[in-house]
């Protein structure tokens, strides 16, 4: 009996971590590419831009995806601003279509653009708001629109992964005005002295005063003098842990199970 039980135990051990790797393992372009919307340009754009290894290091994260039509929006722009403007659409926490329905009138989310540490000030945050059953995703930078619409679930994976098809993308103007070079300043020009007086003619019985030094010229404003960039807020959520730390918590719980079961045996 005690060798029954303890065969038992190893068994229930490997298959819970067979389906824990199921679980925390996930691949964003697979999902994608896997599901029946036409996201073939977003997946793409995540896959040159660097986003979808990043998103697939995450082990709780949702995705506002976007068809190639609405995803057509990014042509022309640069990379870091594409990466940007995706990053937006991804968001440090799980939220399905139920859990967005139970949220009173707005909340404000945290975005991987907010971890990036290029956001200043709302830039990295997206205001979620409920209205009529009507659920709409935006910008939160005071006076954005809501124009991202959620369509339907894609992909949800409970408290792992939720992927949700919104209308149009979120692409907050002043974005794309923060990430672009600040115009080269001209150098500063310091004031000409003034020409010093020209001397008497010979045989002048009084010696001309000595010039007195022209003041030294104002010094051009330092580059250091520029503004410092607002600093990320504070408030911003920590990236979620990533699977590496959970899955050795799984093992150590295994571990103790087939201690747990030595004994008994």
């Amino acid at each position: 009996m005690a060798l029954l039980n303890f065969s038992s135990l190893v068994a229930l051990c490997f298959t819970f971590l067979a389906l824990f790797s199921r679980v925390v393992a996930f691949n964003i372009t697979k999902i994608l590419s896997d599901s029946s919307g036409d996201f073939g340009t977003f997946n793409d754009l995540l896959t040159q831009t660097g986003l979808a290894g990043d998103i697939n290091s995450h082990s709780t994260i949702t995705v506002l995806a976007v068809d190639n039509g609405a995803a057509s929006a990014l042509n022309g722009k640069s990379k870091d601003l594409m990466k940007s403007y995706l990053s937006l659409h991804v968001i440090l926490d799980y939220f399905d279509k139920k859990k967005l329905g139970s949220i009173k009138k707005s909340q404000e989310v945290t975005t991987l653009f907010q971890s990036s540490g290029k956001a200043k000030g709302k830039q990295g945050y997206l205001n979620v708001t409920v209205t009529s059953g009507n659920i709409a995703f935006g910008s939160a930078i005071p006076g954005s629109s809501l124009d991202a619409n959620l369509e339907k679930e894609v992909k949800t994976q409970p408290y792992v992964i939720s992927v949700l098809q919104v209308s149009s993308l979120i692409m907050p103007p002043d974005l794309a005005n923060s990430t672009s070079p600040p115009p080269s300043k001209a150098p500063h020009k310091s004031p000409q002295s003034s020409p010093s007086a020209a001397p008497e003619p010979a045989g002048s019985p009084s010696k001309s005063p000595p010039s007195k030094k022209s003041p030294p010229s104002a010094d051009g404003p330092s580059s250091n003098d520029q503004p410092a960039a607002d600093s990320p807020s504070e408030g911003s959520a920590a990236a979620p842990a990533i699977h590496a730390k959970s899955s050795t918590s799984i093992l150590l719980l295994s571990l103790g199970l087939l201690s747990l079961a030595w004994s008994l045996a």
